[in-house]
């Protein structure tokens, strides 16, 4: 086992130096040296700087200008991957002292007992923590579960084990903020992660975090709406086509078929390499979703034909069934077509 240590610092306080050192202490045979980004912070923290380069094990590099967590993690994944083949896994950690020592040591254990998953320092968000972080982790986790089906007790923590792997697929990811790592995880929802119990530090009124609680959290958001707006255009289309076919033909089963049969082209092409990012042989989760397609398709047929009977119009009724049949067909995706591996 061979790990790094990575921090991202964007005017961090004069307790940094001291709180690496502490790391790298609590740590010793664990983590080999540590990596801090200077993410183009002020001349008002130059000193904090030179104090890291003067330590032994300690190695800084530098954004000219601030660019954003997701960019300063991505640096650091770069430059250690290119500084270090023989490197097993990255430990990030945030600058600001929510981590204690004892906490990133046992997120270190727990990747040499798990060395293909990623670790998660998991708080439980106990005690003194503030109305914004609470109500902010309780969202996250619950709009995580909805769209992975995982039940993750803290999706926004820092104290991450990061295998080489995901380090390498991590540095295609194309955001810079605070969304990375959240985008990260729902990535890594299809691999293997393993929650650590950490303790929960927060700062009175959290002073020296940078995360803005509109901004950026809106970010993290946004990054769910590709989800839904794939549903979404699949539903479109299968709409459209199934409309104008039964305006031409006149024939439900028709347009029933057709409109399916082109929004499952979409469909598959969009949730395959969008929604789960499976990796597995297209044929395969083809064959599956085809299966879920046909079968849904006939549960849908008969509740169209049910609804227009009992005076629905047909697009209303395509509407009403489809909305009706959505969560059962996305956990069935979710967990048969597009298969994942949680420990």
């Amino acid at each position: 086992m061979s790990l790094v240590l990575l921090i991202p610092a964007y005017q961090p306080g004069p307790s940094l130096p001291g709180l690496v050192a502490s790391i790298l202490a609590e740590t010793r045979g664990l983590i080999d040296r540590a990596v801090v980004v200077n993410d183009g912070s002020d001349a008002r923290c130059d000193g904090v700087f030179a104090e890291l380069r003067e330590m032994p094990g300690v190695e800084v590099i530098a954004h000219a200008v601030n660019l954003g967590k997701g960019a300063a993690l991505r640096y650091g994944f770069n430059h250690i991957l290119t500084t270090d083949r023989d490197v097993t896994g990255v430990v990030t950690a945030d600058a600001d002292g929510q981590h204690l020592p004892k906490d990133v040591a046992q997120t270190a254990r727990a990747h040499a007992g798990n060395p293909e998953a990623l670790i998660l320092g998991s708080r439980a968000f106990q005690g003194e923590v503030p109305l914004r972080s609470r109500i902010g982790n309780m969202l996250t986790r619950t709009v995580f579960r909805l769209v992975t089906g995982l039940a993750l007790t803290d999706t926004q923590t820092g104290l991450r084990v990061w295998p080489k792997a995901q380090c390498l697929e991590a540095l295609r990811l194309p955001f810079n903020g605070y969304e990375f790592e959240f985008e990260h995880l729902v990535q890594a929802s299809r691999s293997k992660i393993q929650e650590v119990p950490i303790t929960t530090v927060y700062e009175q009124g959290n002073p020296t975090s940078h995360f803005n609680p509109v901004r950026d959290s809106l970010r993290i958001y946004f990054v769910f709406l590709r989800y839904s707006a794939s549903a979404v255009m699949a539903a479109a289309i299968d709409s459209t086509v199934f409309s104008v076919a039964l305006w031409k033909t006149g024939d439900l089963v028709l347009s029933q078929v057709a409109g399916r049969s082109l929004a499952t082209l979409v469909a598959f092409f969009v949730l395959r390499n969008v929604v789960f990012r499976s990796q597995e042989q297209a044929w395969k989760s083809l064959l599956r979703f085809v299966t879920l397609v046909v079968v849904s398709g006939g549960v849908s047929f008969r509740l169209i034909e049910a609804l227009v009977e009992g005076g629905v119009s047909p697009l209303g009724a395509k509407l009403l069934a489809e909305g009706t049949l959505f969560v059962a067909n996305f956990a069935v995706q979710r967990t048969l077509v597009f298969r994942r591996e949680v420990s």
